[in-house]
């Protein structure tokens, strides 16, 4: 008698786990869903007006868009990037802290300014002079032996700049 039962209990459990196999396979599987339409195509004008801009003020503007944004080029040095693709991506290209152009990933076209030192304050050549002997460059501390000389500079890794200042120049012999 207790064979009998053993057999009709094992025979019941094997139908439940069998009944069971598909609700745990549907529970396992995801639903697809679409992406939404703004990441499939960037919203007309999110991805203007930031020649012009520095890096940080870019970056700023970038984020309160809620669009992707990353430099690929500093100061005529291409920088190391992933290869990802991600549609609406800002690919800066940065001169002296100054994005002077861009392109938008999946967009054709580059977006581009022609470089003017005369108007652009973060230029170098406005800031920078040859007499100045210890200077900020945006990101790192430089010096200079004599006015005009080379410049032996820290190489620390910024992910945003602030603007470039003299912290001393050479003294005038004459006062």
């Amino acid at each position: 008698m207790v064979l009998g039962a053993g057999k009709y209990m094992m025979k019941r459990v094997l139908q439940v786990l069998l009944a069971s196999l598909p609700l745990l396979g549907l529970g396992c599987a995801m639903p697809f869903q679409e992406p939404r339409p703004e990441i499939l195509q960037p919203t007309e004008g999110l991805t203007e007006g930031f020649i012009g801009l520095t890096e940080t003020q870019a970056r700023a503007l970038a984020r309160s868009r809620n669009v992707p944004f990353r430099v690929v080029q500093r100061d005529g040095k291409d920088l190391a990037v992933t290869f990802d693709f991600r549609r609406g991506r800002i690919n800066a290209q940065v001169r002296e802290n100054v994005v002077f152009a861009y392109t938008v990933e999946g967009e054709p076209g580059e977006k581009v300014q022609k470089p003017q030192n005369d108007d652009r304050p973060n230029s170098s050549t406005n800031i920078i002079r040859p007499d100045c002997l210890r200077f900020f460059d945006g990101c790192n501390h430089c010096v200079r032996s004599q006015s005009g000389g080379p410049a032996a500079c820290t190489k620390m890794a910024c992910a945003e700049y602030a603007p470039a200042r003299c912290l001393s120049r050479k003294k005038d012999p004459s006062s």
